[in-house]
């Protein structure tokens, strides 16, 4: 491949009949680069949230020769082809399905051992990493050079302001009624739901735009709810063990007003581990729709301090 030329893939990782749909840019994972980054997606895990991030950490990188950018979706969220949650693949679609999937698609992937991998995650998706850290070096497997939490949701996610809001204290109530409104949504003509994607979602970026329409599917929503209501229940106290063992490799991006990631969890952080490297930003936790460029910018400023 060549240029900053985003492509989609798709292959079986987890079993159950759930694919796994992922981006790369500069290598697929049969490349075995020297240097990768795999970005973990927040809720909803579509991956097509992070294709403009992806390309601007590309363009900026000082060197790219034997890179790879890597962004996984979360399993169930992202391909139409997967089957309903039932009693049988629900434990795929879970928080423990999706650190899993997370250890299966980089095992697979067989990197060198001398790789420099640094992982950058999203909201829930810093949560998933802190922990897939934690398995990689439990198991032996190659570890993380760094990771880059983006306004990080790894504790106490029932007590946010969003999270103790009616509608997600709600969740199980609501969970039907969303599905039933989805699959309705999603008979509407493609210009129409466009139109209403639009009016519901101010948004210029357009790879997001398109990752809305994606979404807008029975199955993804189900799945992104279930796997929303076990994080409300599983994502509790601060893993202070792995944050304390990953000091030096941990960064997290705080927002000014964030509604999942308060700035007050950023003072506690601090407080129980002041060695982790944090700062604030004027900027919505949900960054990919319009903010991009500023955090690219933050990342490959980071990337260079760390000597990436």
């Amino acid at each position: 491949m060549s240029g900053d030329t985003i492509v989609r893939d798709e292959r079986a990782v987890v079993g159950k009949g759930v694919l796994t749909r992922y981006l790369w840019i500069g290598g697929d994972v049969s490349s075995k680069p020297k240097n990768v980054f795999v970005v973990v997606p927040g809720n909803p895990g579509l991956s097509g949230f992070y294709e403009t991030l992806m390309i601007l950490l590309w363009r900026g990188l000082s060197d790219t020769s034997d890179t790879a950018i890597w962004c996984v979706s979360h399993a169930g969220h992202d391909t139409r082809a997967d089957p309903p949650i039932n009693q049988e693949n629900e434990d795929v679609y879970s928080l423990e399905g999706q650190i899993e999937h997370k250890y299966a698609f980089i095992e697979k992937a067989a990197l060198p051992p001398d790789v420099r991998m640094t992982l950058i995650g999203h909201s829930m998706g810093s949560y998933v990493i802190l922990r897939l850290m934690k398995k990689l070096k439990m198991e032996g497997n190659v570890e993380a050079s760094a990771a880059y939490f983006l306004f990080p949701m790894i504790e106490r996610m029932a007590e946010t302001p969003n999270g103790s809001s009616f509608f997600f204290q709600h969740l199980s109530v609501l969970r039907r009624p969303l599905i039933f409104l989805t699959w309705l949504v999603s008979w509407l003509p493609e210009g129409a739901r466009y139109s209403l994607i639009k009016a519901c979602q101010s948004c210029q970026d357009q790879p997001s735009v398109r990752a809305i329409k994606d979404y807008v599917n029975a199955t993804a929503v189900e799945a992104c709810i279930h796997l929303a209501q076990h994080e409300m229940a599983e994502i509790k106290a601060l893993d202070l063990q792995s944050l304390t063992n990953f000091k030096e490799k941990v960064r997290c991006l705080y927002g000014q007003n964030d509604g999942w990631a308060p700035k007050e969890y950023r003072e506690s952080l601090l407080k129980a581990v002041p060695e982790v490297r944090t700062e604030m930003a004027d900027m919505p936790h949900a960054f990919v729709l319009h903010e991009n460029q500023k955090v690219a910018d933050i990342i490959l400023r980071w990337i260079k301090e760390d000597g990436l």
